[in-house]
């Protein structure tokens, strides 16, 4: 599965601060299947880096080839299937759920399921106040590319040919001009979990550091 940047996500951070373990990826209980039982229960990732949305071989009808994986959406929405049972098998089992609006169906879904806990997340605000207040690096180029005002070439990505890791990523926010780095995901976590973009506040529910 992996990732294209150089370390820990929000998720990680948060998982942390819970004093939770780091979640696993799907694909490795199928590597270590046949030695030990897998254990989800504090939940599993079924993200694939480069996954299309479409399948590579409706793609490849149109002359589209994904170089990276032949793993689409389709193929990561039955792995998930596959594992549900396992997790959850009634809807009664479902406390948490991740959502993009606080407002509007909020009210309705606390009167509908009062047993349930949902807390909006304001990503964007929480990345943009690093943008504004910056590190000590450049706020607006890449810590990894392949040059240019912004140290970003679609034809000379991160990794490429071209490409060039600056010395200190701690000090970026931008890892690759698509992802942030695990500096700036710290920050974002510990907004998120100690500050006021959760609705309602993270730290009103429990208090960890990140």
């Amino acid at each position: 599965m992996g990732g294209c940047l150089d370390g820990r996500l929000v998720i990680d951070f948060i998982a942390e601060s819970l004093g939770l373990p780091l979640v696993p990826p799907y694909l490795e209980s199928l590597i270590i299947s046949n030695q030990t039982v897998q254990n989800f229960e504090a939940g599993v990732n079924f993200a694939v880096i480069g996954a299309m949305a479409l399948d590579a071989s409706f793609l490849a009808t149109m002359g589209v080839h994904s170089a990276s994986t032949n793993n689409s959406l389709r193929i990561q929405l039955e792995w998930f299937k596959q594992m549900l049972p396992s997790l959850c098998k009634t809807s009664s089992g479902v406390n948490r759920a991740r959502g993009s609006n606080p407002f509007g169906s909020r009210r309705l879904s606390n009167w509908l399921h009062p047993q349930v806990t949902i807390i909006y997340a304001d990503y964007y605000n929480a990345l943009l106040q690093l943008c504004q207040f910056g590190f000590t690096g450049e706020t607006s180029k890449t810590c990894c590319g392949g040059g240019g005002p912004y140290n970003f070439n679609i034809s000379a990505q991160c990794g490429d040919a071209g490409s060039s890791v600056c010395e200190k990523p701690a000090q970026f926010i931008n890892w690759d001009g698509m992802r942030s780095t695990e500096a700036a995901y710290r920050w974002i976590a510990k907004a998120l979990v100690q500050g006021n973009y959760t609705v309602p506040r993270i730290a009103t529910l429990c208090v960890s550091p990140v």
